[in-house]
């Protein structure tokens, strides 16, 4: 077995998920059977260099996935099980996903036929079925759906490829040495059908269990993130796009806490406001990471009337109250809805080239300081950031974000339509 020395490197911190809203709009449970064999050589490119450079692709494998590791190593590794491999401009990714029987969901199937819509673009001779979606075509999906991510991460801060990466002599100096938003190596994304799989990579990488979903810091400067079906099944999920906005949630923070490898010194309250607004574009049914929300019947994921509502009621946290949390296990239901909404709110107010100066202010060096300092400096950091880039105080961003969220009759969600 390969060894890989990563006990002394520095980690994130582990997002357990906990409190997940139920999926309102059931859909056929996918059989039980043993997973079909995937086809050796992908039926869309057909491996042809031409079409991958179509498609955007490196790679299709073998390829290095992290220091020490190449792709080959690790499905040795893992005992053989069949791997599907791409590597895209900014990830690498594997694929252990079986065939997806679509179901009678109007919301899943009118996504789904852009989506293959999309692909027919990228390999024009192919036919993808929004009737099953096969293995191979489900590494196609999901390389476009977390590269989607990427993209709207850099349109959302005013970024590029070309703010990143060592500087040539005599060019402008870069916002950070790694290639990557900072970091860097490429993100890596495992996507499993079976929660074991995950396990034996996190048991050959880090040698301990771990969760399911995890993000992890993998050896070389990667940040990665693992997923199995089984486990979002088990939550009650067991569609594709529910599926798909778990991967979104959680590639959108691994993107945050990249950003000038930086780690965590992000805002929590953003960090999770953020990744609320990409995994509710996807799908507003399943909202991922946010404990406390849960409500019964069908309008539970309806969260702007809930936000609405909190305002109505004088209950909504205000910015100094978000700005106090500290972990992601401090977020209440209302200081996730919140973060949603405000998140959100400064997305569609301030405009790119405005939350790239805040995100650049939030993301800064901390200086070594005692946990209450630390926490301090945060504190006051990302409220003056916050005036900074409204050009107003506190308390007049609060009033303008009332206004906006509270207005009932229209939907608020970035991305969102009426269901």
């Amino acid at each position: 077995m390969i060894a890989l020395a990563v006990g002394s490197l520095p980690r994130l911190v582990l997002r357990v998920l906990l409190g997940l809203a139920p999926l309102l709009s059931p859909v056929r449970a996918q059989e039980d059977s043993k997973p079909e064999p995937f086809e050796a050589v992908d039926p869309y490119s057909r491996g042809e260099r031409e079409r991958l450079d179509r498609a955007g692709y490196v790679s299709l494998g073998p390829f290095p996935w992290c220091q020490g590791m190449t792709t080959d190593d690790l499905a040795r590794e893992l005992g053989g099980i069949p791997i599907l491999w791409v590597e895209t401009e900014h990830f690498r990714i594997g694929s252990t996903l079986s065939a997806y029987k679509v179901p009678s969901d109007r919301v899943e199937k009118k996504s789904l036929d852009a989506e293959l819509a999309a692909i027919r673009t990228m390999f024009p001779e192919s036919k993808p079925s929004l009737t099953k979606l096969d293995p191979w075509l489900r590494l196609h999906l999901y390389a476009r759906r977390v590269e989607a991510v990427y993209d709207e991460f850099q349109r959302a801060f005013d970024l590029s490829d070309a703010d990143f990466g060592t500087p040539l002599p005599g060019a402008p100096t870069t916002l950070a040495p790694g290639p990557y938003l900072g970091m860097e190596s490429k993100f890596t994304v495992l996507l499993c059908e079976k929660r074991s799989t995950l396990a034996r990579f996190v048991r050959l990488a880090w040698n301990r269990d771990g969760h399911d979903p995890m993000r992890e810091r993998l050896p070389g400067a990667s940040l990665f993130f693992g997923l199995s079906a089984e486990a979002v099944r088990s939550w009650g999920r067991e569609s594709d796009i529910a599926f798909h906005s778990q991967v979104a949630a959680d590639v959108a923070l691994n993107l945050v806490n990249g950003f000038r490898d930086r780690g965590t010194s992000a805002p929590v309250w953003f960090e999770y406001g953020w990744s609320h607004v990409q995994s509710r574009r996807i799908e507003e049914r399943s909202t991922h990471y946010a404990r406390g929300t849960d409500r019964e019947g069908r309008d539970g994921w309806k969260w702007d009337a809930r936000v609405q509502g909190l305002i109505s009621n004088a209950f909504a946290p205000a910015f100094p109250e978000l700005a106090a949390l500290r972990r992601w296990d401090e977020l209440s239901g209302p200081a996730h809805l919140a973060a949603w909404s405000k998140t959100t709110w400064m997305l569609t107010t301030f405009g790119p080239e405005r939350m790239r100066k805040f995100l650049m202010a939030i993301t800064d060096p901390v200086p070594a300081l005692g946990e209450e300092e630390r926490a301090a400096f945060l504190r006051e950091r990302q409220l003056t950031a916050l005036a900074d880039v409204g050009g107003t105080p506190l308390e007049a961003l609060e009033e303008a974000w009332r206004r906006w969220a509270g207005k009932p009759g229209s939907k608020r969600g970035a991305g969102s339509e009426a269901r």
